[in-house]
């Protein structure tokens, strides 16, 4: 993980966009801004955990709120169920994220928990998609329907 100036002032401004709004239970960086692979192409990605699901517009104000404030894009993600619809996403953001601010410590403890229990649960249905993919790919079937319908 960087712990550079650059991700420091970014965390600032994230938590200072992020920390008025009492919805929002936990506020995490991610990606490339944390990894130190940054490109002039990249943009900011920033998980919420929050106590409630927010609607479309609520995301929207906020991602716009962020890149107001940042000067940037922002791909914004709320967090709060995202190990059952994503459970690698999920792992890859918890293995790597930076805390930009936390309200309640059990709430980020136990999306952690959550997290890695899902990807753990569900690792043996990855590798047999994984391995069902590479072999479609390897006979030249991929993006060829397989099914009947």
């Amino acid at each position: 993980m960087i712990h550079d100036a650059n991700t420091l002032v970014i965390e600032n401004l994230i938590r200072n966009a992020l920390s008025q709004d009492s919805r929002i239970k936990v506020a995490l960086l991610f990606g490339s801004h944390v990894s130190g692979t940054t490109t002039p192409m990249s943009d900011i990605d920033v998980g919420i955990i929050t106590d409630a699901d927010l609607s479309l517009m609520d995301l929207g104000y906020l991602t716009a709120t962020l890149e107001s404030a940042l000067h940037s894009t922002v791909d914004l993600i709320a967090l709060n169920d995202l190990y059952k619809r994503r459970p690698q996403l999920a792992f890859n953001i918890v293995a790597s994220c930076r805390v930009v601010f936390s309200r309640d410590e059990e709430v980020l403890v136990r999306f952690k928990r959550n997290t890695y229990l899902y990807f753990i649960d569900t690792k043996p249905l990855r590798e047999m998609t994984d391995a069902a993919l590479r072999q479609r790919i390897a006979a030249g079937k991929f993006g060829v329907k397989n099914y009947v319908g």
